[in-house]
């Protein structure tokens, strides 16, 4: 199901259950996902006060099904264990302000630059972006405006597919005063998914907590662990991300500029752009295309970098999805594989080394191995464990491992498909 561009609007479709961003700066038959992955609605999951347990329990939990967590910091009360933070920052999580001393009344203003300045320095590459008011009183909306690009409150209301006020956005209380059960945290993204909207969690410790530390709202950890497994079968239905990942996509997908610049039968030229400052706004949109005519797979790169691809099936028709990030060079889809590509692939003079690499937990799979055929891979670490399967249709040249609850460096993978079977050990470059 195609619809054509109207000049001078923009329309939300559905199509399929995929809901899909299209406007007036979209050439056709490109489309921006309304959420990451394509998804129905999306949440994130922030915790305050850098209270008992997040580090040790929540997080885990978080890595191993892939998904991330924002933290919102008081810097006073973490001190000198602020650097503790820089692991989980470079695992993905967002380290993020939650006011320098969390004073019991309105915030003052003056502290809404010192407490990020704090978090940049400790943290280096965290923007620290966002924040996340004491007792939920902002110190007003243009004074946060000057340092921020989203802050958030806790009126426990959903919020829609872009929102009316990102200094306002809120959430909802979880823990003993509020959500605590699998299924009541499951029931705000079920409401995310079925608004179109953006739901999001604030919590604080997790049970149980550490003796003199705070016991405000702690969350029970099965309730928690209940809901990530809930979420990581539902991942076309509900896409999961930081607080302040999920601001930059609404932003980004809101100003997006996608524009066809060269097409011919085997190369597609793509450039995607945004009015937004690149240095905070580098976040990949979900962008979807028809597979063109004659084409069973496609490789996909931008400044000659391969980014993450996959080919999904609707109906009758099969679209390639892609992660740019806006401003971030042309997006070349070739219909075989780039030089550089190959060259990588192939170990420039040392003839093919092997059809299957792993880089940053992405999958590079070369389809042509396999005949470009549906594949079947499976995952195990190195004492031969099974830590996930895979199925992988149309040929794809690159498949995110996060979903596949990927922690460590090293692994077992097998891959058959079009008669072939490969194995062996792959590292995490």
């Amino acid at each position: 199901m195609f619809i054509k561009k109207i000049a001078g609007l923009a329309m939300v479709l559905s199509i399929s259950g995929i809901v899909v961003s299209v406007s007036a700066g979209v050439d056709q038959p490109y489309e921006v996902g309304t959420w990451g992955d394509f998804a129905k609605g999306a949440v994130s999951f922030t915790f305050d006060d850098n209270t008992s347990n997040q580090l040790t329990v929540a997080q885990p939990m978080f890595d191993e099904f892939g998904f991330h967590m924002t933290m919102f910091i008081v810097c006073d009360w973490v001190g000198d264990k602020l650097a503790d933070y820089k692991a989980p920052f470079e695992k993905g999580h967002e380290i993020a302000s939650h006011s320098v001393s969390h004073p019991s009344g309105t915030m003052p203003a003056n502290q809404l630059g010192p407490s990020q300045q704090k978090i940049k320095e400790a943290i280096p590459g965290e923007m620290c972006a966002t924040i996340a008011y004491p007792n939920c009183n902002s110190p007003g909306d243009n004074e946060v405006k000057k340092y921020y690009i989203a802050g958030r409150i806790c009126n426990g209301a959903a919020n829609g597919k872009t929102p009316s006020n990102f200094m306002q956005i809120s959430s909802t209380m979880c823990g003993s005063t509020g959500a605590n059960t699998t299924q009541a945290l499951n029931g705000v993204a079920d409401q995310a998914a079925s608004q179109g909207g953006w739901g999001v969690y604030l919590m604080h410790g997790m049970d149980p907590v550490a003796s003199g530390e705070s016991n405000y709202s702690q969350t029970s950890p099965q309730a928690l662990k209940g809901c990530l497994e809930y979420l990581d079968k539902n991942r076309n239905k509900v896409w999961v991300e930081t607080f302040g990942n999920v601001a930059r996509y609404i932003k980004e997908r809101d100003k997006a500029s996608v524009k066809e610049k060269e097409s011919s039968g085997d190369k597609i030229v793509v450039e995607v752009t945004d009015d937004l400052p690149d240095s905070i706004f580098n976040f990949p949109l979900s962008i979807r295309r028809p597979l063109p005519d004659g084409w069973t797979t496609a490789y996909v790169s931008q400044n000659d970098k391969e980014i993450e691809d996959s080919i999904v099936t609707d109906g009758s028709n099969k679209f390639l999805v892609f992660k740019p990030v806006p401003d971030g060079g042309d997006v070349v889809i070739s219909k075989e594989p780039p030089v550089e590509i190959r060259k990588r692939r192939t170990g420039l003079n040392n003839g093919f080394l092997a059809p299957v690499e792993l880089q940053r937990n992405t999958l590079f799979i070369d389809a042509n191995h396999f005949n470009n055929a549906n594949l079947q891979v499976s995952l195990f670490n190195i004492n031969g464990k099974l830590i996930s399967n895979h199925e992988i249709t149309g040929g794809n040249s690159c498949v995110s491992l996060q979903a596949g609850r990927l922690t460590t460096s090293a692994l077992v993978a097998r891959v058959s498909g079009g008669g072939r079977v490969w194995s062996g050990i792959i590292v995490n470059k």
